[in-house]
C-alpha cells in the first residue's frame, strides 16, 4: 500500500519528513527525559503510615480500650485516613460483630481544639486468618490541623470473648512528595509555554483534522498543568476533585485526537473506524461513566485513596469489568492505528508509535495503582498521576514540535518520480 504524502492541498509536517537521525535523536530524548522523571517520580518516600497497637498477651478479651496520637499533618499531606484493624482469636474464615465507641480531637500545631468527632458504630467484620477487613473510623479531603488524637474502646456486641489485639492507623501523603510534584509540574508547565508561543505563530495554517487537534491538545494541557494542585492544598476540599478528574478529561481528550491522527494518516476499512465520532464520543462518555463510578467509591475523597474503599466495595466487579473493557478497547485503536498508519519514513513510523503509546501505559499503570496501592504505599498512586501529567506533556512537546504545518506539500508528479527513483533506480 502506498505510503500517504501531503498534495497541493495539504501542509506536510515533520513527523512525515523526519529523517532517520532526527527519529533518532527524538527517540533518544524521549527515552532519557521520560526515564528521568518516571525514577525521580517514583524514587522519593510518597506515603506517611503511623500505627498504634495493643500488645498481644494471648487472653481474649470482649472490649478493649485504646489511644492513639498523630502527628505532622499539614495542608501538603493532602488527606488523612483513620482506620482500626481488629485481631480475632479465631483463624477460620467467619463473622466478627463490633462495635466502637470515642472521640476523635483534631488540634493546630499550638494544640488548640479545631474540632472534634463523636464515634458511635456497630458492624459485622468479615474476618479470615487471623485478620478482619479494616473499619474506616474518619476520612478528611481538606487537612486544617496539625495532630489527632484518638480515645476509643472497641468491644463485641456478641456474649463472646474474641477480641485480642487493635491496630490504630493514620495513612496521609508525605509533604515532600507534594512540593516535588508542584515543582516538577511547574517546570514542565513554563517549556510547554515557551515552545507552544515560539512554535505555533512560525507554522502554516493548519489544513487536516489532526492539525488542528495539535492545537486544541496544547490548549487543554491547562486541564494537567494548571494551578489545581496547588488549590487542592491550600483553597477549598472540592479542588482535590478537580485535581483528580483533570487528567481523565485531558486522557478522553487524547484519545479523540489520537483518532484524528490516525485518520489522517491512513486508508480503508480503518481510515472509517478513526473517522468515526460515535465511536470517540463512546469512548470519552465510558470514561467519564468510569470516573463517576469511582468516585462515588470514594465519597468525596481523593482518587489517591481510592484501594483503600475499593476492596470492599460492591461495586468492585462492575468498575473492574469496565475498567478492563474501556482500557482493551482504547488499546485495540492504538495498535490498529500503528499497524495502519503510513508514513514514508521507517523511523519517522517506529518513533509515532512508540509516541502514542506513552500515555496510555502510563493510565494503565496508574488505574493498576490507583485500584491496589497498598496502604503504607498509597502515595504510588499519587505519584503515578505525577508521572502520567510529566511524560504526557513531553507527548504533547513531541506532536506541538512535528505535526504542525511547515511547507507546502509536493504535487503528484514529483511525488511518482521520487518515488520511482527509490524504489527501481535501473528503469531510469
Amino acid at each position: 500500500m502506498r505510503s500517504i504524502v501531503p498534495d497541493e492541498k495539504t501542509n506536510s509536517t515533520l513527523i512525515e519528513s523526519m529523517s532517520p537521525s532526527r527519529s533518532m535523536t527524538w527517540m533518544f530524548l524521549i527515552i532519557t527525559i521520560c526515564a528521568i522523571l518516571l525514577v525521580g517520580t517514583f524514587l522519593p518516600r510518597n506515603t506517611s503510615y503511623q500505627s498504634f497497637s495493643t500488645q498481644k498477651t494471648g487472653i481474649n478479651y470482649k472490649r478493649i480500650s485504646h489511644r492513639a496520637q498523630y502527628k505532622m499533618y499539614t495542608q501538603l499531606s493532602s488527606f488523612a485516613i483513620i482506620g482500626m484493624d481488629v485481631a480475632p482469636s479465631f483463624i477460620e474464615k467467619n463473622n466478627l460483630s463490633v462495635g466502637i465507641s470515642g472521640v476523635l480531637r483534631f488540634y493546630d500545631e499550638y494544640l488548640n481544639e479545631v474540632r472534634s468527632e463523636e464515634i458511635e458504630k456497630e458492624m459485622k467484620l468479615l474476618c479470615e486468618n487471623g485478620k478482619c477487613e479494616e473499619i474506616i473510623i474518619s476520612k478528611n479531603n481538606f487537612i486544617d490541623f496539625y495532630s489527632i488524637s484518638l480515645v476509643a474502646d472497641v468491644y463485641q456486641t456478641e456474649n463472646a470473648n474474641l477480641l485480642q489485639s487493635l491496630t490504630f492507623t493514620s495513612t496521609s501523603l508525605r509533604n515532600y512528595i507534594s512540593i516535588h510534584g508542584f515543582v516538577l509540574i511547574s517546570m514542565m508547565t513554563f517549556w510547554v509555554s515557551i515552545l507552544f508561543i515560539k512554535s505555533v505563530p512560525s507554522r502554516l495554517y493548519p489544513t487536516r483534522p489532526d492539525h488542528w487537534g495539535t492545537l486544541y491538545l496544547g490548549l487543554l494541557l491547562i486541564c494537567l498543568d494548571g494551578p489545581w494542585l496547588v488549590m487542592k492544598y491550600y483553597s477549598s476540599y472540592w479542588f482535590s476533585t478537580i485535581y483528580d478528574i483533570m487528567p481523565e478529561i485531558f486522557h478522553g481528550i487524547y484519545i479523540l485526537f489520537l483518532m484524528a491522527f490516525f485518520n489522517s494518516l491512513t486508508h480503508g476499512w480503518a481510515n472509517r473506524i478513526f473517522g468515526s465520532w460515535a465511536i470517540g464520543i463512546i469512548i470519552c462518555l465510558s470514561l467519564i461513566i468510569l470516573l463517576g463510578l469511582q468516585l462515588t467509591i470514594t465519597e468525596g475523597m481523593p482518587l489517591n485513596a481510592l484501594s483503600v474503599f475499593f476492596q470492599n466495595s460492591s461495586m468492585k466487579i462492575p468498575v473492574l469489568s469496565f475498567t478492563i473493557t474501556m482500557h482493551s478497547i482504547i488499546t485495540f485503536i492504538i495498535v490498529l492505528g500503528i499497524f495502519n498508519i503510513q508514513i514514508v519514513s521507517n523511523a519517522s513510523m517506529i518513533l509515532v508509535s512508540f509516541i502514542v503509546a506513552i500515555p496510555e501505559i502510563l493510565d494503565i499503570v496508574r488505574v493498576i495503582l490507583r485500584l491496589y496501592a497498598s496502604r503504607t504505599r498509597l502515595g504510588s498512586s499519587f505519584e503515578a498521576d505525577i508521572a502520567y501529567i510529566l511524560c504526557t506533556n513531553l507527548v504533547c512537546i513531541f506532536f506541538i514540535t512535528n505535526n504542525l504545518p511547515v511547507s507546502k506539500g509536493s504535487s503528484e508528479g514529483h511525488v511518482e518520480k521520487d518515488m520511482l527513483t527509490e524504489e527501481d533506480p535501473i528503469t531510469i
